[in-house]
This record gives C-alpha cells, sequence and structure tokens, in this order.
C-alpha cells in the first residue's frame, strides 16, 4: 500500500536590524515592505509630530504606492540583498528623550501557484498590483 505524505507551505518574513528581510518560510516567496519613521522615546512612547525625512530606494526594490517590493524571488532561509530604502532625517529630536525609530514591516506571499481567483500569480490577486519590478 502507497501512502502520500504532504506538507504544507508556509510563507513568512522577518526583517533584521540591518533591515534586509528573510523569507523564514518553507517556500519561495515575494517580500513587501512598509517603512515607518517616528521619534520615540526609551518607554516606547511615539511624538506625535513625524521627522522630516526622505527615502531613497535600493538597488533590487522598487516602490508601488506605499510599499517597496523586493523584484526577485527569495528561497526559503533566503535574504535580500539590501533593506528597501535609505532614510535620510532632517532636524534633530524634540526633546533628549527621544531618539529616531525606523520601522521596517515585512510582508511575504508564495512566489508559486495560482490563486482560487484564475491563473493569476498570487501576489497579484493579494497585493493587487499587476508585476513585480521595474
Amino acid at each position: 500500500l502507497a501512502e502520500n505524505q504532504f506538507g504544507a507551505g508556509r510563507v513568512t518574513a522577518s526583517a533584521n536590524d540591518d533591515g534586509q528581510v528573510t523569507n523564514t518560510g518553507n517556500v519561495d516567496a515575494y517580500i513587501r515592505t512598509a517603512v515607518v519613521v517616528n521619534w520615540m522615546d526609551g518607554d516606547g512612547n511615539v511624538y506625535s509630530i513625524r521627522p522630516s525625512y526622505t527615502v531613497s530606494v535600493n538597488s533590487g526594490w522598487s516602490q508601488i504606492g506605499d510599499f517597496y517590493y523586493y523584484t526577485a524571488e527569495v528561497a526559503p532561509d533566503g535574504t535580500t540583498a539590501t533593506a528597501p530604502v535609505n532614510v535620510s532625517v532632517s532636524g534633530n529630536p524634540p526633546s533628549a528623550a527621544y531618539s529616531l525609530r525606523i520601522e521596517i514591516l515585512a510582508e511575504a506571499i508564495q512566489a508559486d501557484g495560482d490563486t482560487d481567483s484564475g491563473d493569476i500569480p498570487a501576489y497579484q490577486d493579494a497585493w493587487g498590483i499587476s508585476a513585480i519590478g521595474g
């Protein structure tokens, strides 16, 4: 008697301290990120006025709307070559109690396979974009 064994795909991602994103799942994935920039005190309180800053998109990433998309698939345990952006802040913290906090929020979606919406890639169906890449 033959026995089939199936494993479920797991799609997860995590940003490291350098802003690079690792595919922590077990299937190839596309990665997108959001970047949040705030002044924050030692207790985690966010200052009500955001810093004045500019963002430059790094090679290998593409900005679409408010998100930054890595332009290549990332293998399981693979990491993006760079962080999505470089952030340049102008001005000083509102007081000595606050420091700059840049958070990279990462999201991943399966790279292969179609969706219930038809013969389209999962990123098109879930993220509402027509292509990843520049």
